[in-house]
């Protein structure tokens, strides 16, 4: 296996925010504070965690029930001791809660983390574990209802999860499988090739998810099953018992909400002066809490009065500081103080996010402070694209340029350019051009045996037969140069939705059981072995 990078700078969709996190150390400082690849970042951050106080002895009970319920694996249960009695630092990321595992861009988060706890903790001679936060508080059901698998044209087949009961709005923390999930296995059973490594894929995809159980819980077990061994935490935020454990943060959301607002906003503001974008936006009016009963709802404030999105219920600071007290697991936060609320529970030295949470994570400068928590060092994951062996040898062949391939617009015209290269616009011209040339000089030999009216009808038959042949191989040239020219279009257009689906990014959309299903489990070691944790520009994996 050979590995290859593209620079994120070459990629269309990349913004000036992760440019320049990426490409100018210290850049980003005002907003991330160290840089990832400063060591004495890692250091300061630590000295400071092991300063502060954290539950981690009710922190640790909480994370050993969970993952115990998940059906962890004992290196798994090691790092969680780790954390509740030797004082361990975390590395921490995490994602939706994708059917079947999601987008392969959750294993390459998963992986990112694993390698940054091993490295930390070599760099802090300190015990620092891997944890992957699982997106239980969202509540989006389109991005996590189905999954996406390439037919052998090339294209994507979008294979849904149709529950009998609607779950719109509600939080994936809330949200249970039902009957319906046999016939959605059904379907990807279908849609996956036949392989020596299918029907074990299938058995191990059932059993974890199946009917009545949670559809957090399962990608849970999914995750750990092919990463647990490697002692990964996975953490399910929505347990009441940790949310017992951050009442007081969304408590200060309530009391504070005036500062916060103004440092988002002051925040958000720098940020648009700098010529960066905002990943998140909202109504000055809303809160960074959501209030979770059937559905999850924003919480928001007017005429001194807070208030709950789309319902006609209110209340004053006092009474909303009185429902959290009473009942902290009705309550969530946002992106943003989310970040908060795992600084808070979680000893955190690293972040790991992508380009999206990089840019939302900045929006919160101001909030660590208010909220008086040690904000981690922003770190990127890994990003990769896999590149199967038949495609590896049509690249090499050609000569193709990968960082050209994202859009439709750059790839049709690099084809445009390619074919120009192979074959001639005007080689129609050329062939005619050349036959008429060859006949002129055949009409020469007339003058020599003109004489002989014998040999003139011979002539005659014989310049026939060769314009008949030349014409022939004209037809048969101008056939094969199309054969080709359609041949290598077709496959150059197939790479490119492979590789770049939806003009996208691979990683965000294919499903790691369609490399499961070809190389078998052991594609996971793979490609954790060789993704390469000492470089962060996106890699391409040849297989």
């Amino acid at each position: 296996m050979k590995t290859f990078r593209i620079r994120f700078s070459d990629l269309p969709s990349t913004s000036k925010l992760f440019k320049d996190f990426i490409y100018s150390p210290g850049a980003m400082a005002p907003w991330l504070g160290s840089d990832f690849r400063d060591p004495d970042g890692y250091k300061q951050t630590a000295d400071q965690l092991l300063r502060d106080d954290f539950s981690r002895s009710e922190l640790g009970r909480i994370l050993a029930a969970q993952n115990q319920e998940f059906g962890a694996p004992d290196e798994t249960l090691s790092n969680i001791d780790l954390i509740q009695n030797h004082n361990a630092l975390c590395a921490i990321t995490g994602q939706q809660v994708g059917l079947l595992g999601g987008p392969v861009i959750s294993l390459y988060k998963t992986i990112s983390v694993i390698k940054l706890a091993r490295k930390l903790s070599d760099l802090l001679e300190h015990p620092v574990v891997p944890v992957f936060w699982l997106a239980t508080d969202d509540h989006d059901l389109a991005e996590v209802d189905h999954v996406l698998l390439p037919t052998k044209e090339g294209k994507l087949e979008k294979i849904s999860y149709e529950p009998i009961e609607s779950i719109e709005g509600k939080p994936m923390a809330s949200v249970s499988l039902d009957v319906s999930i046999r016939g959605f296995l059904d379907s990807v059973s279908d849609a996956l090739t036949d392989t020596d490594f299918k029907s074990q894929l299938v058995d191990l995809l059932k059993s974890c998810y199946s009917e009545e159980c949670m559809i957090f819980a399962s990608f849970a077990r999914l995750l750990l099953r092919h990463l647990g061994k490697h002692g990964l935490i996975v953490v399910n935020p929505a347990d009441a018992r940790l949310r017992l454990l951050t009442k007081d943060v969304f408590k200060q959301e309530v009391s504070d909400f005036e500062a916060t607002r103004e440092s988002i906003k002051d925040t958000d503001k720098s940020l648009l002066d700098a010529g960066y974008h905002l990943q998140v936006t909202r109504p000055e009016q809303y809160t960074n809490l959501f209030m979770c009963e059937d559905k999850r709802s924003r919480i928001g404030y007017r005429d001194e009065r807070f208030y709950v999105d789309g319902t006609d219920r209110e209340y004053s600071r006092e009474e909303l500081l009185a429902s959290i007290e009473k009942a902290p697991d009705s309550f969530s936060p946002n992106a943003l103080l989310r970040m908060v609320v795992q600084s808070k529970l979680f000893p955190s030295v690293a972040f790991v996010g992508g380009p999206a949470e990089i840019a939302y994570t900045a929006q919160v400068k101001g909030l660590f402070s208010i909220f008086d928590v040690v904000p981690p060092i922003v770190h990127p994951r890994l990003s990769a694209t896999i590149i199967e062996s038949r495609w590896a040898s049509f690249i090499e062949e050609h000569g193709i340029e990968l960082s050209r391939l994202p859009s439709y617009s750059s790839r049709e015209a690099y084809l445009t350019s390619i074919l120009d290269a192979r074959f001639p616009k005007d080689i129609d011209a050329l062939l005619e051009e050349s036959q008429i040339h060859s006949i002129a000089e055949i009409e020469k030999m007339r003058d020599v045996i003109e004489s002989d009216s014998g040999l003139v009808k011979t002539f005659e038959q014989t310049r026939k037969k060769i314009d008949y042949e030349l014409n022939s191989f004209r037809s048969k040239v101008l056939k094969a140069h199309r054969k080709a020219h359609d041949g290598f279009s077709q496959k150059f257009r197939r790479l490119a939705e492979h590789l770049f689906p939806e003009q996208s990014l691979q990683e965000r959309h294919y499903n790691l059981i369609y490399f499961a299903n070809k190389y078998g489990p052991a594609i996971v070691d793979t490609i954790c072995n060789k993704l390469d944790d000492e470089t962060y520009e996106h890699q391409v994996i040849r297989l």
